[in-house]
Parts: structure tokens; C-alpha cells; sequence
């Protein structure tokens, strides 16, 4: 890839008007590069069992609650929320999404026997959940880590990759 001139965007904390941060704009040039990546790793992560990919979410759900007070500060000062707010509108809900997964996925991905038509008599039917690739989140303002994690955890855990693009 070539050296490409980024654009820095200023993050302005909605509470105070002050800026908080900057990011840098992707350009279009890296949005292949960011596929393929996510794409490759797919190949390798779809392959790891439910049980090795809830290993992973374990750990992430010990990283969100080890730096909690952190990312309440964050999502606090970059919403214009109060800390609070933020723990029980955007943090503690991926930790209760992340409880639910541990706890069902391996049922819920499991493949399942269905109805068999009629018409296939004497054949036996499945459902069977497999990974379909890369996944795009594009997460919202409001609620920013839970609309971006939530659903990111979710395709993981089904063994697909993820792309996520905040919104703002």
C-alpha cells in the first residue's frame, strides 16, 4: 500500500465543547486492505470450535469489567452522558449480552432437528448454524459501545469476522 496523506477529524465532547480526541479518516485506498484481513482472519477463526471462540469472549468480558470504570469514562465524556449513564446504558449490557452468549450459544448454534417436509418422507431434517465470512457493523452515536459490541460479539461467536465502522 502506498503512503496515503489522512485526514484527522477532531472529536469535540458534546458536554463541553472541547475537543476530546482526534481520528483518523480511512480512505477508501485501505478499505480493501481492511477486507482482505478480515477475510483471511476468517479463515482461521471460523475454524475454532464454539468452544474456543467463547474462550475468547471469557476474556473479553474479563477485559470490559477490569477497565470498566475506563470505559464508562469514555463513553461518558464522548457522549456528553453521565458516568452512571453510561455503565448501565452501554457497558452493562454487553457484559449481560456477553453472559448470555457464554451461557447459550453452544445450545443455540448446536445444529438442530427440524419438521421434514412431506414430500422427503423417510429423510431427516437439520438446521445447521455454520459461519458465513466477514460481517459489517456500523454502530450508531448514541449508545456507542453497546450498538457496536453487541453485535459484534454476536457474529464472532457464530465464527464469522467483523469489520466495525463507528458511525461518527
Amino acid at each position: 500500500m502506498t503512503d496515503i496523506q489522512q485526514k484527522k477529524w477532531e472529536v469535540i465532547g458534546p458536554a463541553t465543547g472541547e475537543v476530546i480526541g482526534h481520528i483518523e479518516e480511512t480512505s477508501i485506498e485501505q478499505v480493501e486492505d481492511i477486507y482482505v484481513k478480515a477475510k483471511n482472519a476468517f479463515q482461521i477463526w471460523s475454524q475454532y470450535s464454539i468452544e474456543q471462540r467463547l474462550d475468547h469472549l471469557r476474556r473479553v468480558k474479563n477485559d470490559i469489567s477490569d477497565h470498566m470504570e475506563e470505559l464508562a469514562h469514555i463513553v461518558a465524556e464522548d457522549t456528553g452522558k453521565v458516568k452512571v449513564e453510561a455503565l448501565v446504558a452501554d457497558i452493562y449490557p454487553v457484559l449481560d449480552a456477553l453472559d448470555h452468549l457464554l451461557k447459550h450459544a453452544k445450545k443455540n448454534l448446536a445444529p438442530q432437528k427440524v419438521k421434514t417436509p412431506l414430500m422427503l418422507i423417510g429423510r431427516k431434517s437439520y438446521v445447521e448454524y455454520m459461519p458465513r465470512g466477514v460481517v459489517l457493523v456500523i454502530s450508531p452515536w448514541n449508545f456507542p459501545f453497546q450498538l457496536a459490541m453487541v453485535p459484534v460479539i454476536s457474529a464472532l461467536v457464530s465464527g464469522n469476522t467483523v469489520i466495525l465502522k463507528p458511525l461518527r
